[in-house]
């Protein structure tokens, strides 16, 4: 854990009880100089001047020069660097010198891809946790702080709990934590320990039901500097293309593939610029094409693999379960308990949707959908290529829910959902999993209620759609960028300036082409499964 600063920053550092202090009140155990054999005199003075104080400073490196025309000679720069550096400045890494010093570390975890960020406000501290996951995920980390009680703040919600399971052992707090997919999560200790808590929690759940299975088959892929890829002109480069069908077919694992393209990724060495891989694949026995450029990812299906069934969650204290399962609690004064559930078998919401699309946008106003499909699907153009928000609706049959819980899983979503159920309006859901608990808003006897859901997808197919199905409005230049060819605006046309509508009947104007004709159309709309699941306190 850590923050950079610039130069003028360190001048102003100052020492207090062996912390390093910056003007805003954050205060740090060491400061690392950079790898660099160059400093300025101001700065060999500043680091001595610390040092004096007691600061605790580390120089992977020794300055033998300072940068500059007036700079003193190498003789009298290093008298200055010497006598800086004997006030107790650490020659070694900044690992070492941890490791040297004795200074545990803040914070431990064994998940990957976890970063995190402590900062203390008189006797709180507070711990930032993030992790890039793409599944549900339970990890444990252990904290150099301890005698409080952790407290959970979900940094999405809002929500607040003390951590359902942690422990105090060896002068560390370890926690554990549930994340969502990208979870986020405030860990807070600010309350002295009081009363007993779980220690330990194991849980028997029995498997989920497989997935059901996909086919993805890459029958064709050539990688390289295609004509089209390139910018007009004399300096053209050479094509060089190579066969990768193989190569990228060894990505493909249980009917799908997630990969970076470029040289490295794909064992190859592609001379030029403007490189693009051009793709040809059955999904589940349907063709599609693919375009992409060097440094691109290429996933199918796009909106990546679809989230696991719902299992269990902590809620005040107790075990909310959406599956059955048996779980064994061990708690801090010793004694172990066995709870279980077995809440009802999760319901599909199957059927017809109508669904409202905005006035002049080329799209039905309202249109019934027999299932649940992608817009970018529909035969109907003005669904295809629709970018803006459309509204879901439909009277969904239950059986009353009793004493159960009830969480909406509207499985994959493009790209933002905004749900309300018998009108009563939830937060928007944004990341996967697109799942909303509403059982406050579905009366226990109730056998159905109404459900809205406004989808928002991204501006994409709208573009590609007015440049597929409409004349060009403007004239664009070929700037080559990052390896890639860009088109910028050479000016603003006359109809924008007369805040007109386009003559050739496009519905955007973008000052930058990020998407023609050429590119494939993106997911969008409520893709489903949309699910019914129902929960119960394990006991």
């Amino acid at each position: 854990n850590y923050d950079t600063c610039a130069t003028r920053a360190v001048e102003r550092l100052t020492v207090k009880d062996g912390r390093i202090v910056a003007p805003g009140g954050t205060d740090y155990s060491l400061l690392v100089l950079p790898t660099k054999d160059t400093m300025s005199v101001k700065m060999v003075e500043c680091i001595g001047r610390l040092a004096a104080a007691g600061a605790r400073i580390v120089a992977p490196c020794r300055p033998s020069r300072a940068p500059g025309v007036n700079a003193p000679g190498r003789t009298a720069y290093g008298k200055l660097v010497d006598s800086a550096w004997s006030k107790g400045v650490l020659e070694c890494s900044a690992k070492a010198a941890v490791a040297k010093l004795g200074i545990e570390k803040d914070f431990e975890t064994a998940q990957e891809n976890v970063c995190w960020n402590h900062r203390r406000d008189g006797s709180a501290d507070w711990y930032f946790v993030a992790c890039d996951n793409e599944f549900p995920v339970t990890f444990e980390v252990s904290l150099r702080e301890t005698g409080r009680t952790p407290e959970i703040w979900d940094a999405v919600t809002g929500e607040r709990c003390a951590a359902p399971v942690w422990r105090a052992e060896g002068g560390r707090t370890f926690v554990t934590l549930d994340f969502a997919p990208s979870g986020s999560a405030f860990i807070v200790l600010r309350k002295a320990q009081e009363g007993r808590h779980v220690v330990r929690a194991s849980f028997n759940e029995p498997p989920p039901a497989p997935d059901e299975p996909h086919t993805l088959v890459i029958k064709r892929a050539l990688w390289g500097v295609f004509p089209e890829s390139q910018p007009p002109g004399a300096d053209r480069q050479p094509n060089a293309i190579v066969d990768i069908t193989d190569r990228l077919a060894a990505f493909v694992k249980d009917g799908t593939i997630d990969v970076r393209i470029d040289n490295k990724t794909l064992g190859v060495n592609v001379p030029g610029k403007e490189k693009t891989a051009h793709i040809t694949y059955e999904y589940d026995f349907e063709p599609h094409t693919a375009r992409v450029w060097e440094r691109g990812r290429f996933a199918v299906p796009e909106y990546g693999r679809p989230q696991p069934p719902l299992g269990h969650e902590w809620r005040s204290g107790g075990i909310l379960a959406w599956r059955p399962l048996a779980a064994t609690l061990d708690w801090s004064d010793g004694t172990r308990s066995v709870v279980k559930a077995a809440p009802p078998a999760p319901v599909e919401i199957e059927g017809e949707w109508i669904v409202s699309f905005p006035e002049g946008s080329d799209a039905p106003t309202r249109v019934v959908f027999p299932r649940l499909e992608a817009w970018n699907l529909s035969k109907n153009p003005g669904i295809r290529y629709f970018s803006g928000t459309a509204t879901y609706s439909k009277r969904v049959k239950m059986k009353p829910r009793g004493t159960a819980r009830v969480m909406l899983d509207l499985g994959t979503v493009q790209n933002f959902a905004a749900v309300r159920v018998n009108g009563k309006a939830f937060p928007v859901l944004w990341k996967p999993p697109y799942r909303l608990n509403i059982t406050e808003a579905v009366a226990p006897d109730a056998d159905a209620f109404d459900l809205e859901v406004d989808v928002t997808n991204l501006w994409p197919n709208r573009l590609i759609g007015d440049d597929m199905m409409c004349a060009s409005d403007c004239e664009w230049a070929c700037v080559p960028k990052d390896g890639r060819l860009e088109y910028a605006l050479k000016e603003i046309p006359a109809w924008v300036k007369a805040g007109g509508k386009s003559p050739t009947g496009r519905h955007t104007f973008t000052t930058w082409r990020h998407w023609s004709k050429e590119d494939d159309l993106v997911a969008s709309g409520l893709i489903g499964p949309a699910r019914l699941y129902f929960g119960e306190i394990a006991n």
